[in-house]
């Protein structure tokens, strides 16, 4: 009976597959959320994709949703500007639910080849 190999190897595909959209989710998160502090410190075009590029490099240091926030933290202060934390927090999820949608189809498939 080969069912249960069968049925086994799919489970193992869904699980890598919704691995990867996850990482996908999350760099992608981390890309938009660094875009957006970005333009708020007001830098160029160029500067902003580095920066959003420098927030991936960061979370996948390690770093986790602290130490973005407080990167972005460290960095608004540094352009002398006051952002509630909880303003960056909420730009995270923000973002966060813009790079969901952006990995789905509308019917709510994953985007993703399988």
């Amino acid at each position: 009976m080969s069912i249960f190999p069968d049925r086994e190897a799919a489970f193992e595909r869904k699980f890598a597959h919704e691995q990867e959209v996850a990482f996908l989710a999350r760099m992608a998160r981390d890309r938009r959320f660094g875009l957006w502090a970005a333009h708020m410190f007001g830098i160029g075009e160029a500067e902003e994709e580095d920066y959003a590029r420098a927030l991936v490099n960061l979370d996948l240091a390690g770093k986790g949703d602290e130490g973005l926030i407080e990167k972005v933290m460290e960095d608004f202060r540094r352009h002398e500007m006051t952002v509630p934390r909880e303003d960056i927090r909420r730009a995270l999820l923000k973002a966060e639910a813009a790079a969901h949608l952006q990995l789905r189809n509308v019917d709510g498939t994953s985007v993703v080849s399988r």
